[in-house]
């Protein structure tokens, strides 16, 4: 997140709303690149069971639409190789990607 992000009266706001304005600042500009690599992994080793860890979950809430899409576009790639992306996992991702 780059110095831009910062609200120029950001010592005026209220702890909740500067933290809002940061978690939408985060969404829009999406996670590291360490954070998808995990998620591939996660993802192509466990499919939908991994939604169960609360890692994952945070990690998907840390992604940008973006990268949801390239995320869901690499599962498809390795699909024939990797039992566990399945329609369902896809299906699952698409409609985290619509919220």
């Amino acid at each position: 997140m780059s110095k831009d992000h910062i609200p120029a009266d950001w010592d005026a706001m209220p702890l909740d709303a500067l933290c809002a304005h940061f978690n939408r600042a985060l969404r829009r500009d999406g996670a590291p690149q360490s954070i998808l690599d995990a998620l591939n992994y996660e993802l192509r080793s466990h499919g939908l069971a991994a939604f169960e860890h609360p890692n994952c979950r945070d990690r998907l809430a840390e992604v940008s639409v973006k990268q949801l899409r390239e995320l869901m576009a690499a599962l498809i790639q390795v699909r024939a190789a990797c039992a566990a992306v399945t329609d369902e996992l896809l299906i699952a991702l698409d409609r985290i990607r619509r919220r």
